[in-house]
This record gives structure tokens, C-alpha cells and sequence, in this order.
């Protein structure tokens, strides 16, 4: 027990502490009988029979509560042992005892107001104090700072082994992480993302992919990859290295900070791990030194305790632990023979609003699916986009792809458009929007879709009729709107309205606004392939229903796009 919520400990009858034997406040000069006797004791037996440890020449004869630090596990073994050579009479002869706790529990606890919170506690991000505090949870607010000073850093990396780290390109220059999220989508790599909310490397991870510019590289490979998550991961975060390295036939990455993998392979008998960063500039984790208790005497202790963590030698034992300082330099142990790179690493802790926004898109990315594919079928599909691909290739890989990575939980559908497909009709339904799990006739409806996907061609001579299909499609996922999904409209095209009688554009636009219901929203991410593709109408189109639009010249820009397209649903 501590801090605030310390229970009475060595009072007297009435509540008072007893006595401190002179440490704290100035006490009157005299010398008892029970102070000569230990003087003459010395005397005999020599000055070290009583020297406290750290104690600057004076005795604590009366020990205050200890000072409780709970850290993360990965820095709390390196804190413990600093904590030992802290100077007493510095902290009010009260010792420190510092225990590894997982920061997600901590929180926990801090939001819910427990009766036994630490004194000092130091998480592996400064996001933590944020999250607690944005909770609404009135004890968080008044015991969490909002902030604290960085005691170390390490930058935030995808730990694979060295087998798959060899099996991945990236010709005359390191892995990065761009690598291992593109062997998510061509070689089966798979991730293995702990919660985000109870582990601070998967949440600078998310926010590293969230916060890159441009729409092909956003949250096209995070969507990937969360779709991708490892089911059978283990639950618990200490446990990642290990799940990484005991499954060779199953290619895996996972987020770690790179002092994890620096200290997995310093203890190893032979180097597993590969460290593979995002860049000179990296996601990072930071340990701040957060002052939980509001007892004065207490809070002295912690600073003193803060002054002795931040001298150069106990910074230097950090470092001799596999951590950076605070603003990213290296020890001499991080060396490429232990899995690592030496260069300084420019970190960047996260802003903890960037973690809220981060944790949000992955909730989209991983939130399941009511989706509408529609597919446009006109004749300039045939049209080719690479030797042997034409622009109905991409557009078929790329919907099955994507529609293979919706859950069982998911809602798809599938249409196809051009001209006059069914009668007078411009657009046909291959197969009805429904659940994932059931079945048209005998056949599962993911395996029918599939069926569908395979067998399209386009229709010579066929014109496209974009703005009719795209309004009707529309008003079919909204009609049974489903607030436990994601509903929206994913439609590729490679050409520009040609429908002659038709709804016009500024027609389309007018009606898209006016039955727009904030309530059942229901976003159109439109995909124009190649350079025909009129992309400021779907830009328009997309943007009056609140989705988003793209320009996919390339397989993998479809792909890309497709995989984007999740990730912003909502």
C-alpha cells in the first residue's frame, strides 16, 4: 500500500507517525542514552558495522514507507537495480521498491480508482496518462499528471526471424516495414498485434502507417495487415518473441520495441530476431516517471529518486540495458550482431491523440463489413494494363482479394455495370449483398462471390452508365442500413459516363446530398482504373457521400485501394 491510498502504517494510537529519530525535520541536539550506546558500538566494531547503503554519513534508524514504483516489465529489472544505489537520506530513509507491472493494468486500475496504486509509476509510453485520463474517470483525472519526463526510449520495430527477414526483398538496402507489410499482401506474412489498448509498441505501430501521407499508402497495408492478424496469437504481449520464433512455417511479424528483440537475442543461444525499422525517423516507446501519490513527503522521495535515474551513470545503465536515451541515442550494446542497427534513431513518442485517431481507424479497419462490390464490365475493360492483364484482370483481383479478407461477420454483395446488362437495366446483381456465413442455394455465399469474380468479362461495344448505377446502389445498401456493420459502396470503373438520357452529374450529386442521412451513412469508395478514368467525377461522386476516391494505374494500386477503402470505412 502507498501513495494516497497507503493504509496507516507504523502510527501510534492516535494516528500520529511515530517518532523519525531526527530525519526530516531539524530535531533538538541531544544525545540519549540509546545514541552514545551506538556511538560506542561503532567505536568497538569499526564505522561500516552500521553504514546504511547510500546514506550520506547519516543513520536511518527509523525507515519511512517505502517508495512503490510499478514499471514496465521490460524497464523495471534495470530500475530495480539503480533504485538499490539511490542515497537514502535523499529520499527521507525511505527504500525504494520498484515491481514489474503490465502499463495496461496499471491503467486499468488507475480509471477505476483502485485503493492500491503505486507511488511512482513509469509505463512504456506517454500515451498511457492520456488514455487514463480520457477515460472521464474521475479518479484518473486527479491522480494521472499529464505528463512526466522521459527516462528512456526505445524505437518501436517488427521483430521476424532471420529465416523470413532473408526471404524478403528489399535489394542494396535494409528491411523496413514497408517490406514486411507488402509480404502481408504477396507472401502470406502474417501479424501478431496484441490490443493496442493494453500495449503501447502495437499503438505506436498503428500511428506510424496512420499518420503517412497519401491515400496508396495510408491504411491500405495497415488494413491488410490488421485483416491479416494471427488469430492463435498468444493473449498476453510477453509472449510475442516467443510466438515468433517457434513457428517457422508460418512467416509472422510482430511490433516490439527494439530493446525486446536487443535482449531476446543477448540471452539466446543462436540470433532468432531481426529487427526491421520504419525509417530513419521511427514510432517509438518512451518510459515517463509519473508521481502518482499527492503525499508530500512521499513526492520529495520521488524526486530524488527522478535526480538519480537522470545522473550519467544510471542513464549509461540504461543504455547498457538495450535502451536508447530519451531522445534516441544509443548504447554501445546495440549492435547488428544482436539483431539491431546502432545509427541513432530520430523517435517519435506518439501524441496521444494521434494514438485515439490511430486506434479508431483500426477499430474501421477491423470493424466488420456490409459491402456492395460494384464492377464495371464496358468494353474498355478488356483494354490492357500490363502484358497479359487487362483492366478486368485488376479489377477482379483486386475485389477478391478484398473481399477475402472480410470476416465471417462481414455482409457482401456483388453487381456489375455497363449499359442495357439486364433489358433497359444498366446494372445486374451476380450476387445478393448477405452474410458471409450463409448460403445461395448449397453454395456459401463467400464461395459464390468468389464463382462470380472469376467468370466476368467484359461486354464489347458496352458504354458505361456510372451515375445511374452508383445512385442505385446506394439507395440498395441503405435500405437495409445495419448499425452493427460498416455499409458502404466499392465501385471500379475505368472509363466516364456515357449514358445518353440518363442522370446527369449534377443530378446525381443533388440527390446523393438530399437523401443523405447522418444517421445510415453509406459511402461510395470509388476506384478509377487507368488514365480514362474520370476521376473528377468520382472524386464528386465520392465526396457527397462521404467516402473517398482513387486513381489505380498499377494491379497493386488497385489492391492498395481496395485495402484503403476498409480502413476509412466510418
Amino acid at each position: 500500500m502507498s501513495g494516497r491510498h497507503r493504509r496507516s502504517v507504523g502510527r501510534g494510537a492516535a494516528g500520529g507517525r511515530q517518532p523519525r529519530g531526527g530525519v526530516g525535520r531539524r530535531q533538538p541536539r541531544r544525545r540519549g542514552p540509546v545514541v552514545f550506546a551506538l556511538l560506542a558500538v561503532v567505536a568497538v566494531l569499526g564505522a561500516s558495522a552500521f553504514v546504511v547503503p547510500g546514506v550520506s554519513g547519516r543513520l536511518c534508524l527509523h525507515k519511512g514507507d517505502p517508495l512503490q514504483v510499478q514499471a514496465a516489465p521490460s524497464i523495471a529489472p534495470v530500475l530495480g537495480a539503480l533504485a538499490a544505489d539511490v542515497d537514502l537520506s535523499e529520499t527521507g530513509c525511505r527504500e525504494v521498491v520498484v515491481t514489474a507491472a503490465a502499463p495496461g493494468t496499471v491503467a486499468r486500475h488507475v480509471i477505476s480508482d483502485a485503493p492500491d496504486l503505486p507511488d511512482v509509476w513509469v509505463p512504456d509510453s506517454s500515451a498511457w496518462p492520456y488514455l487514463a485520463r480520457e477515460s472521464g474517470a474521475k479518479g484518473a483525472s486527479r491522480s494521472v499528471p499529464t505528463n512526466g519526463v522521459s527516462l528512456a526510449s526505445s524505437p518501436v520495430v517488427l521483430a521476424v526471424s532471420k529465416t523470413t527477414a532473408r526471404s524478403l526483398p528489399h535489394p542494396g538496402r535494409d528491411l523496413l516495414w514497408a517490406d514486411v507489410f507488402g509480404a502481408v499482401e504477396s507472401r502470406g506474412l502474417r501479424l501478431a498485434l496484441p490490443d493496442p489498448r493494453r500495449y503501447a509498441p502495437a499503438a505506436a505501430s498503428l500511428v506510424g502507417q496512420a499518420e503517412r501521407p497519401g491515400p496508396s499508402v495510408t491504411t491500405a497495408p495497415l488494413s491488410a495487415a490488421l485483416r491479416s492478424v494471427d488469430t492463435a496469437q498468444p493473449g498476453e504481449p510477453d509472449r510475442l518473441l516467443e510466438w515468433v520464433t517457434s513457428t517457422p512455417e508460418r512467416p509472422l511479424a510482430a511490433p516490439v520495441p527494439e530493446q525486446e528483440v536487443w535482449a531476446h537475442n543477448a540471452r539466446s543461444h543462436h540470433l532468432e530476431l531481426e529487427a526491421v525499422y520504419d525509417g530513419p525517423t521511427t514510432p517509438s516507446v518512451d518510459y515517463p516517471f509519473l508521481v502518482l501519490t499527492h503525499d508530500q513527503g512521499v513526492r520529495r522521495a520521488a524526486d530524488a529518486l527522478l535526480r538519480h535515474l537522470r545522473t550519467l551513470p544510471s542513464v549509461e545503465q540504461l543504455q547498457a540495458a538495450g535502451f536508447r536515451t530519451s531522445n534516441g541515442f544509443p548504447g554501445p550494446g546495440l549492435t547488428p550482431e544482436l539483431g539491431v542497427r546502432s545509427g541513432r534513431s530520430m523517435v517519435t513518442a506518439a501524441d496521444p491523440k494521434a494514438v485515439t485517431a490511430a486506434l479508431r481507424a483500426m477499430d474501421r479497419a477491423r470493424r466488420d463489413s456490409r459491402m456492395l462490390a460494384v464492377l464495371d464490365i464496358s468494353g474498355s475493360m478488356a483494354e490492357l494494363v500490363a502484358p497479359g492483364t487487362t483492366r478486368m484482370d485488376v479489377a477482379r483481383r483486386a475485389a477478391a482479394d478484398a473481399l477475402g479478407l472480410l470476416s465471417d461477420e462481414s455482409q457482401a454483395g456483388l453487381w456489375v455495370f455497363s449499359t442495357d446488362v439486364v433489358g433497359r437495366t444498366d446494372f445486374r446483381q451476380l450476387v445478393e449483398l448477405g452474410s458471409l456465413r450463409a448460403t445461395i442455394g448449397a453454395t456459401p455465399r463467400r464461395r459464390a462471390l468468389g464463382d462470380a469474380l472469376a467468370h466476368l468479362t467484359p461486354r464489347i461495344g458496352g458504354g458505361t452508365a456510372l451515375y445511374d448505377t452508383a445512385l442505385a446502389a446506394v439507395r440498395t445498401v441503405r435500405k437495409d442500413w445495419s448499425p452493427q456493420h460498416e455499409n458502404v459502396v466499392v465501385l471500379f470503373t475505368d472509363g466516364r459516363n456515357d449514358v445518353k438520357g440518363g442522370i446527369g452529374l449534377p443530378q446525381l450529386l443533388s440527390t446523393l446530398r438530399k437523401e443523405a442521412d447522418p444517421a445510415r451513412p453509406v459511402p461510395v469508395f470509388a476506384i478509377g482504373l487507368g488514365a480514362d478514368a474520370d476521376g473528377r467525377s468520382l472524386a464528386a461522386i465520392a465526396s457527397a457521400t462521404g467516402g473517398a476516391s482513387y486513381v489505380a494505374r498499377t494491379p497493386l494500386d488497385a489492391r492498395r485501394a481496395f485495402f484503403d477503402a476498409i480502413g476509412r470505412q466510418g
